[in-house]
C-alpha cells in the first residue's frame, strides 16, 4: 500500500471519529437541555442547531489540513499545536472585524453565530476560502508522504 493511501485512510478515520464525537457531544447537550427544561424546546430548534453544528464541524475538519501537514513536516506535535493556537488568536482578534469573513479560522464562529443575522455575514467566498485552505493542506500532506525521502 502506498504512503498516499495510508495518509488518506488516516485522515478519513480521523474525520469519522470527529463526526462520531460531535454527535455524542450534541446528544449529551440535548440530554442536558431536556433535563434543564429549556423553554421553547422543539424538534425544529434541535434540527436547526444540529445542522449548524455539522456545518461548523465540516468547516473545522477542512481547516485541519494545514495542521496535519505541519505535524507531518515537523514530525511532532509542538509545531501544529503552536500553529493551531496562533490561528485561534488571530481569529479571535479579527473576529469582530470585517476581515473575519475572509480569514479561514474566523469563519466557523461566524457560521455558528448565524451568518444571516451577523454584523459581518459570510459570503460564498468564505466557504471557498475554507475549501481551498483544507484542500491545500491535505494535498501538501499527501505530497509530503508520497514523495519525501523519509529517514
Amino acid at each position: 500500500m502506498s504512503r498516499g493511501k495510508v495518509v488518506a485512510a488516516k485522515v478519513a478515520a480521523s474525520f469519522v471519529w470527529c463526526l462520531i464525537l460531535t454527535e455524542i457531544t450534541f446528544l449529551f447537550s440535548l440530554f442536558i437541555g431536556l433535563m434543564a427544561g429549556i423553554p421553547n424546546f422543539s424538534k425544529t430548534m434541535v434540527l436547526h442547531y444540529f445542522i449548524q453544528l455539522l456545518i461548523v464541524t465540516a468547516i473545522n475538519l477542512l481547516l485541519c489540513g494545514p495542521v496535519v501537514f505541519l505535524a507531518s513536516l515537523s514530525r511532532g506535535y509542538l509545531v501544529p499545536i503552536t500553529y493551531a493556537f496562533a490561528t485561534l488568536m488571530v481569529a479571535l482578534i479579527a473576529g469582530p472585524t470585517e476581515l473575519s469573513r475572509y480569514l479561514p479560522w474566523g469563519i466557523p464562529a461566524l457560521q455558528f453565530a448565524g451568518s444571516s443575522s451577523a454584523v459581518f455575514p459570510l459570503a460564498s467566498i468564505s466557504y471557498f476560502i475554507v475549501a481551498i485552505t483544507g484542500a491545500a493542506g491535505f494535498a501538501a500532506t499527501w505530497a509530503w508522504w508520497r514523495w519525501a525521502d523519509h529517514k
